[in-house]
């Protein structure tokens, strides 16, 4: 992500920048999108995992979602999950990133239920809600 965000120092003059396939590795899957507020989004692919950066018109950070599944969730948040939901398993992660810190959006499943829940990084659990299968 470092490579990005540097290739993005001048960002405000010019959208070519993202058009160029070698910003991440020529990773990019889609172009640069503008937002009604004047910021930036970028979306890209990096193997497996699919990432979301939102950038001010000078190029700042002001908030990243980056889609990832559970074997690249940290082994720590992996283990709390485990021992308080035994009979579930991980459907999808969304790690979140801003000044705030980083937060992780999690759904986990069973047979007939999912089941919305929130990390921070030391692993404090939070159920927002449960969902039924249809």
């Amino acid at each position: 992500m470092f490579i990005l965000l540097a290739s993005f120092s001048s960002f405000g003059q010019s959208n070519d920048l993202v058009s160029s396939d070698n910003v991440i590795n020529g990773s990019i899957s889609e172009n640069l999108s503008g937002l009604d507020n004047g910021n930036y989004k970028v979306i890209y692919e990096n193997g497996l995992i699919r990432s979301k950066i939102w950038l001010d018109n000078n190029g700042n950070t002001v908030l990243t979602h980056k889609y990832i599944t559970e074997s690249f969730l940290s082994p720590f948040i992996l283990a709390k999950i485990q021992m308080n939901y035994k009979s579930r398993k991980v459907f999808g992660v969304t790690e979140v990133s801003s000044e705030a810190g980083i937060f992780y959006y999690i759904i986990l499943e069973d047979e007939k239920k999912l089941y919305a829940i929130t990390s921070n990084t030391s692993g404090e659990l939070t159920l927002k809600k449960i969902y039924s299968k249809a």
